[in-house]
């Protein structure tokens, strides 16, 4: 298969980095931006770098069943989001009901940028994956430009 959606992603990236910079939030890198959090994400280093995630955007295929009124529309499809990732480096210092208040917060933040992320009944916190290392907890949620009220799914990503 020869598909190349990099045009596209790039571009959806591109204008959700954007937004983010409109309100203040800086640019790492090509797809990586420095949100400053009400939260202690990372004690124990510099105190002001503790509040700070590095939001890294990339395009991932998710493939979900699609059950539409439109009789042709039901069946699974697989169709490219941008995973929106962060790690919390210091995760046993940050406990399981900290990222949940971070995460909660993460959503919150998003939508109000006009995307709402994919919704899973049975991911953590409903919307995220959630990775725990043995040095740091990956979190990753996944929005669509082309889904702004987000996508409702009862499996796990």
């Amino acid at each position: 298969m020869k598909l190349d959606i990099a045009e596209t992603t790039d571009i959806e990236i591109s204008e959700i980095i954007q937004k983010l910079k409109s309100q203040g939030h800086s640019q790492e890198d090509e797809a990586c931006v420095r949100i400053e959090t009400p939260f202690t994400i990372n004690p124990g280093i510099k105190e002001d770098r503790q509040n700070r995630l590095f939001l890294a955007l990339y395009p991932e295929l998710l493939s979900y069943f699609v059950r539409e009124r439109n009789p042709r529309k039901v069946g699974y499809v697989t169709i490219p989001w941008i995973c929106c990732r962060f790690d919390i480096l210091a995760h046993h210092q940050v406990g399981e009901k900290e990222q949940r208040e971070i995460c909660k917060w993460m959503v919150k933040f998003i939508k109000e940028f006009g995307y709402t992320p994919f919704h899973d009944e049975d991911a953590f916190c409903g919307y995220f994956s959630r990775e725990v290392h043995q040095d740091m907890v990956t979190f990753k949620m996944y929005i669509n430009p082309d889904f702004p009220e987000g996508y409702w799914s009862n499996h796990t990503l």
